[in-house]
Order: structure tokens, then sequence, then C-alpha cells
């Protein structure tokens, strides 16, 4: 059932993807040419979607993993303090979501301090398609892992036994 959801959730996601992707790359057929060889463009385009798709499926996960981790918290505490361990749990991840992403934004500034993101040459964009491919992947590999924990969790602790 998890995966089921995390399916339907991703192919969503995947529909209106492909949609928008289509509009804007049917407009834009006429500048292609000017700016950027089109083969450059294209792997662009598909790395860049890719990193998309994986970015989607971690954030999803991880939200789930976020309220199931809740949920587990939850059930082994009296009620009348559920609600205030819930609470603070929330701030704490959304405290640690900020932290995490602002190094990520710094770390990438001090790993390539002379990259730019323009992508106004067409080396910028050869050079950002294996970046894309890689951390794709490499969030694709979390994703994976958080989702055996989830599946875990809700198979001992959030999921009520069927007598």
């Amino acid at each position: 059932m998890y995966i089921l959801n995390v399916l339907t959730s991703f192919l969503g996601f995947l529909y209106g993807a492909i949609i928008g992707t289509a509009v804007m790359g049917i407009s834009a057929i006429p500048y292609l040419n000017r700016v950027f060889s089109l083969p450059h463009t294209v792997m662009f385009v598909v790395s860049g979607g890719f990193l998309l798709m994986s970015v989607c499926l971690y954030s999803w996960i991880f939200i789930s993993m976020v309220h199931l981790v809740g949920a587990t918290i939850s059930a082994f505490l009296p009620p009348m303090r559920q609600k205030i361990v819930t609470f603070v749990f929330y701030v704490l991840v959304i405290i640690l979501v900020i932290v995490v992403l602002n190094g990520f934004e710094n770390g990438i500034e001090e790993i390539l301090p002379n990259y730019t993101l323009s992508f106004s040459h067409v080396n910028a964009i050869k050079d950002a398609v294996p970046a894309f491919f890689a951390g794709g992947a490499i969030l694709l590999l979390q994703a994976s892992l958080y989702s055996v924990v989830n599946v875990l969790m809700l198979h001992n602790w959030v999921e009520t036994k069927q007598a």
C-alpha cells in the first residue's frame, strides 16, 4: 500500500511535469538554436527533469518519514503530552531542514567557487548534465533507504495489528 501511494504521487507529478515541459518546449522551439545547440539542450532538460523527479520523490518520502516518526512518538506518550512533543518534534524538523538547505547552498559555493549558474555557455550545460544525473541518483538511493525505514515503521509501530 505504501509503495502504491508513493508511486501514484510520483506518477501524478510526472504527468504534470510532462505536460509543463511539452508546453514550454513547444513555446521555446523558435529560440533554441539561437542560444544553445539542440543535443546539449535536450540532455540538459532530460538530466534536469531526472533531478527534479528525484527531488520530488525524495521530498515526498522524507515528509512521510517525518509524519511516521511523529505518529510513532505519539503512540508511546500519554495523550496530554502528545501534542507538546509532536509540536516540538515538527519545529525541530523544520529548523533542521532549514539548516541543511543553508549548508547545502554554502557547500556548493565552497566546492565550486568559480562555477556560474547562468548557463550562458554550452560547456556549462555539458558540465551540469553529469552532476544532475549523479545528484538525482544519490537522492533516489537515499529515498529508497527512507522507504525501507517507512515500511518498517508502518509495519511495526504505526499500523495497528489485525487480530
